[in-house]
């Protein structure tokens, strides 16, 4: 399900005990299974220790409630408390709902950022996503900022800037650039949620439109979280319908930006003689004549799937250098365009997303055309 909104968020975390997977504990499993010191953090100088899971954290109490106003109210109200709070090794306890894994990446960036997330190394999305919720959850701004730029990174606002990012997660072909992020294509997901918690809305039209992509019974039933097998990251209804909608529209771009990249004019410094209009009436042929099956038209991979380039058919004519760019100017214009009208197709609205002047809008294949 989406992640909970910012006003749920700024509820005072639970201090109940969980075990690792989030599952609250009786009181008799609490007694049965003290918890384990974790091997990173665990300072023998610490004030504090924070129970996520069956895992405790040693740290130092000042360091946390200086960046984060939740875990200083937190602190605080144990010491009101006090001596009638859980103690370890002389520590307050605090027993906190995140899992171990994602506590112990908060507390790496918080106490080591250095060694764990510098700016021009690669994390993965689970780590980003962990940083993402936790820092929202307990307001560490620096936190939230840092992780939602690395996801921004990979779900940009810019074309060749997604494309390129893209690129990387599906293994078609190398990224040009090192990239802040590894993902899975199923943790698109998960990004339209973190986007929905923290109002990240740049984030949405590629996020969306890589769902759109993903298998429909995946849209549908969601994925299981990476390194957690009790938490599925699921779309709300409400992005699932977006995504559903928006595909009529995928598959119609598509379709017509095939047509328009093969239209059977030649540029006008063309040097192929007879052969490049043979080329463009061969492509059109070949689309009129074959299933879809083999000419790929019903797709929804309009900003990724370069099928222009790939019906080669008989293969026995060649476009001069001059058509070649003609014909790859034309199926980048026709991109881009996709590309400013995506928000329209799902429905969001982003302040300064790209604009460009277009001949025709959504609502020209709109649910009455369909």
């Amino acid at each position: 399900m989406p992640e909970q909104s910012s006003q749920s968020s700024k509820k005072r975390p639970r201090t109940d005990p969980f075990d690792d997977r989030g599952h609250r504990l009786g009181s008799s499993e609490c007694e049965q299974k003290p918890p384990l010191r974790d091997d990173e953090f665990w300072f023998k100088d610490g004030t504090i220790v924070l129970i996520a899971g069956n895992v405790a954290f040693r740290v130092y109490e000042g360091l946390l409630a200086r960046d984060s106003s939740v875990l200083r109210d937190l602190f605080a109200g144990l010491q009101r408390v006090l001596p009638n709070v859980e103690m370890i090794d002389g520590c307050p306890v605090a027993r906190l709902s995140d899992r171990s894994e994602e506590l112990r990446s908060l507390l790496r960036a918080i106490l080591s950022p250095w060694g764990y997330y510098r700016p021009d190394q690669t994390v993965s999305f689970s780590v980003v996503a962990s940083l993402i919720r936790l820092g929202h959850k307990y307001r560490m701004q620096h936190i939230l900022d840092n992780a939602l730029g690395r996801l921004k990174g990979r779900f940009s606002d810019k074309l060749e800037t997604w494309f390129d990012a893209w690129k990387g997660t599906h293994d078609s072909e190398p990224s040009i650039s090192r990239p802040s992020m590894t993902s899975r294509p199923t943790d698109a997901i998960a990004a339209v949620n973190l986007a929905r918690l923290t109002g990240a809305t740049s984030v949405l039209p590629s996020a969306l439109y890589e769902c759109a992509n993903l298998p429909t019974q995946t849209l549908l039933q969601g994925i299981q979280r990476d390194g957690d097998d009790t938490t599925t990251d699921r779309l709300s209804s409400e992005d699932v319908e977006r995504c559903l909608d928006a595909r009529k529209y995928l598959v119609y771009d598509y379709f017509l930006t095939t047509l328009r990249a093969v239209a059977p004019e030649c540029d006008e410094d063309c040097e192929g003689d007879s052969d490049c209009s043979s080329f463009f009436g061969d492509r059109l042929e070949f689309l009129r004549t074959k299933g879809h099956d083999k000419t790929g038209l019903c797709r929804y991979d309009s900003l990724t799937y370069r099928n222009v380039f790939d019906l080669r058919g008989r293969n026995i004519y060649a476009l001069c250098a001059t058509c070649e760019a003609m014909m790859e100017e034309r199926h980048r214009r026709e991109r881009l365009e996709i590309w400013c009208r995506l928000p329209g197709y799902f429905g969001v609205h982003v302040p300064g997303w790209p604009d460009i002047d277009q001949s025709e809008e959504p609502a020209s294949y709109s649910d009455s055309d369909s």
